[in-house]
């Protein structure tokens, strides 16, 4: 796989799917609790993440820093990330100065663009489409397990979806959840037992797992940063791993400002619509052709659906 594919693949990942709830503010203390001979209840843990979570609306970061990663080669790139609950999204990517990608989400639709993709067309999909289930991604797609990684979505399940269990110093909190291309899968949210300081994340791990219990995907949060203005703590280390696709992708986030309120919607409505690219020609990736031509044209490119 070269570069230029793996770059474009773990990009859409990770942004095509929601966001990043980072800043880079004081810092104070977090805890789920101490180490203690009892493992904690499901709802123990579900309500630490809730209650961070829910003080997170919108997010920029002005100075993104990716590292891909696949198999022995490796790349770096540059960008602007925005978003908001549930699911705008907006990243846009540089190498050397030169716009290669351009990502985004809203609550109808997703898109991704990639400047060595053959042909670069602006490639986007409907979410109603997406849950069907035939459309056919170059990528594991589960929106939710992202945001959770990155510390902005809640844990809304039936409490019976979960379980705890305790391995040495850490917790294991199990989902059984559904994707959004309606398959059966299990994630799980790793807790440090005790009290974490400084930019020592109290969630260490999120694994993904499909319904064989096969790893999908995992993300290793290497450290955080906590905002006592909306008193949250966040992400600032990242490092997302596909070992079924061998690819890696590390993301530091820097020049980040976070909100209690959609700050970016009010500043820049246009920044969440996908009309915005209106110059580039678009595919629809459910219908399988350009727009304005009958569906079901054989489409050619780096990622055939």
């Amino acid at each position: 796989m070269s570069i230029a594919r793996a770059t474009a693949v773990s990009l859409m990942m990770t942004a095509a799917v929601g966001c990043a709830s980072l800043s880079g503010s004081r810092e104070g203390k977090s805890t789920v609790g101490p180490v203690a001979s009892q493992t904690p209840s499901p709802q123990n843990l579900i309500s630490f993440v809730n209650s961070n979570a829910a003080r997170v609306e919108a997010v920029e970061a002005t100075d993104l820093a990716l590292e891909v990663k696949a198999g022995s080669q490796g790349g770096g790139l540059s960008g602007t990330l925005y978003c908001e609950k549930p699911k705008n999204f907006r990243l846009r990517a540089k190498a050397v100065g030169k716009p290669v990608a351009d990502f985004g989400s809203n609550s109808n639709e997703f898109w991704y663009w990639v400047s060595q993709d053959n042909p670069p067309y602006l490639y986007h999909c409907n979410y109603n489409d997406l849950a069907r289930g035939d459309v056919n991604l170059p990528f594991p797609f589960q929106p939710d397990w992202v945001l959770e990684c990155l510390g902005m979505a809640s844990l809304n399940a039936p409490a019976d979806n979960f379980r705890v269990e305790r391995k040495g110093d850490k917790f294991e909190l199990s989902e059984k959840a559904t994707s959004s291309t309606g398959k059966p899968v299990t994630k799980v949210t790793v807790f440090r037992a005790g009290t974490t300081y400084g930019s020592e994340p109290q969630i260490k791990e999120h694994r993904l797992l499909d319904d064989r219990g096969q790893v999908v995907a995992i993300a290793e949060v290497m450290s955080v940063k906590r905002d006592t203005g909306v008193g949250a703590t966040v992400p600032s280390h990242v490092v997302l791993k596909w070992p079924q696709q061998k690819l890696e992708m590390e993301l530091k986030l820097n020049g980040m400002r976070v909100y209690p309120t959609t700050a970016i919607t009010q500043r820049n409505p246009d920044i969440f619509r996908r009309e915005s690219l209106r110059d580039l020609p678009s595919y629809d990736l459910a219908r399988r052709s350009l727009d304005g031509q009958p569906s079901g044209m054989q489409r050619t490119g780096a990622f055939a659906p």
